[in-house]
């Protein structure tokens, strides 16, 4: 019962909801996977389990890291799992990371063989035989120190990685500054190393659509979508509407600007699916939502009077037609009566329908529509820079561009590199990358 209820709370509450807490164990709760983790441990130990908060520094093959609650069977094995991440907490008896920590007072204990599947790297370095020489992953736009490994000489052993499909670099610390002291290189599930070394003498060319992988969540802000309709009409109760579009394929993850056979009308509105599957009672809404006509061979958005169905506030309007497609909006079926500031959500208690319309300033000829699923603007943008690089040692330059389109083409790269497309305008999620088959494939 404690986990349904947390369940429902924390979602509130980490969307802008407001939520009372009765005390400092129950504020934990909100704040990040430390305090639910550690929070995770009391329970567990108030029942006589013995547990700890185990660390994931860093993933390795994406930014951050993580914490989890980590228990001991009768049988002494540990699992970990995230206390507080969903309904009926299941334990993982292998975790996918690069190395994991039980946390202790003094100094972290090494979990990782007891966590994870995990091999020994050895690998080829140029350092002093007196050095320390660091396992080191990518986050964050630059490299971070996971542990210290074994130094012997021209080859230092990493003991008890887990494997998970990262790039990792071997640097000592100089001068509070790291020092590379191998090229990249990326292991398989039994610790043989393939280094990425740039191929200076050979180039290619590379047409990049993101800088941060994409879809494995993107795509269920898109399924949200399908059912989705596009209507116009000459009244404001849509009493005789017209279907503009109606959504019945995967969109793109971009700002979809669709063309639809021309009407005219003076007010226009978007619909939302209605929901079939009870399972799901929170879903994604659009990030924006706009209306064209076409002028000389000229594409014009129009520039209306928004307002809505009864579920919507004015600041779901606004987050729908704030030209920013990082705002958004999320559908919440709830059959309790909220009385609290609901952030991004709409709730909808009964069935009725849940749109957002727009009032023209007269009767006006619709070309096309547009809309834009919640995103996280890691694609490539018109009209936004861009800087390719390639690590040799160093990040190396290729440039800087300004997209024209929703991609980016480079020449003139070193096959074998590593890769790091930046953003200058906006946003810091960036990961590196090598290409495969002209495809992106990322660390």
């Amino acid at each position: 019962q404690f986990q349904s209820d947390f369940s429902t709370s924390k979602a509130l509450a980490k969307n802008g909801i407001r939520v009372k807490v009765s005390n400092q164990l129950d504020a934990g709760l909100f704040v990040d996977c430390f305090d639910q983790a550690g929070l995770g441990v009391c329970v567990l130990r108030a029942l006589g389990i013995p547990a700890t908060v185990v660390r994931i520094p860093k993933w390795g093959n994406r930014n951050a890291g993580h914490d989890m609650t980590a228990i001991l069977s009768l049988e002494n094995e540990w699992s970990s799992f995230n206390f507080a991440g969903r309904r009926d907490p299941v334990a993982q008896p292998t975790v996918d990371a690069p190395k994991m920590f039980f946390r202790q007072f003094d100094k972290d204990e090494d979990a990782s063989s007891k966590l994870m599947n995990t091999v020994d790297l050895e690998v080829e370095v140029n350092a002093g035989e007196n050095d320390e020489i660091y396992l080191c992953v990518f986050s964050y736009l630059s490299w971070y120190p996971l542990y210290k490994g074994k130094n012997l000489k021209s080859k230092v052993i990493f003991e008890d990685v887990g494997y998970n499909k990262s790039l990792f670099l071997a640097a000592v610390k100089s001068e509070g500054k790291l020092k590379p002291v191998s090229p990249v290189f990326v292991p398989d599930s039994l610790g043989n190393i393939n280094y990425y070394k740039p191929i200076k003498t050979k180039k290619f060319s590379a047409t990049l659509e993101r800088k941060y992988p994409g879809l494995d969540k993107g795509m269920e802000r898109l399924i949200s979508l399908i059912g989705g309709e596009f209507t116009i009409d000459d009244t404001k109760n849509f009493e005789n509407k017209n279907q503009l579009f109606k959504i019945d394929t995967i969109l793109e993850y971009r700002d979809n600007i669709i063309k639809v056979p021309e009407q005219s009308g003076k007010y226009v509105r978007y619909e939302f699916p209605q929901r079939s599957d009870s399972l799901d009672s929170r879903y994604n809404g659009p990030a924006e939502i706009s209306f064209y006509t076409t002028n000389q061979g000229k594409l014009e958005k129009i520039q209306g009077k928004y307002f809505g169905s009864h579920q919507l506030s004015q600041n779901h309007i606004n987050l729908m037609t704030d030209n920013d497609f990082l705002s958004f909006v999320r559908v919440w079926e709830s059959q309790v009566d909220l009385e609290i500031e609901t952030g991004e959500y709409i709730f909808r208690k009964d069935k009725q329908p849940i749109w957002i319309g727009m009032e023209m300033s007269k009767e006006t000829t619709i070309t096309h529509v547009g809309i834009c699923p919640r995103n996280d603007q890691n694609g490539v943008f018109p009209g936004m820079n861009y800087e390719l690089f390639y690590w040799d040692n160093s990040w190396i330059s290729l440039g800087v561009k300004e997209a024209t389109t929703n991609s980016i083409t480079y020449n003139e790269i070193p096959e074998n590199a590593l890769l790091w497309l930046r953003n200058l305008d906006k946003g810091k999620e960036e990961r590196i990358f090598t290409m495969v088959d002209g495809k992106q494939v990322w660390y």
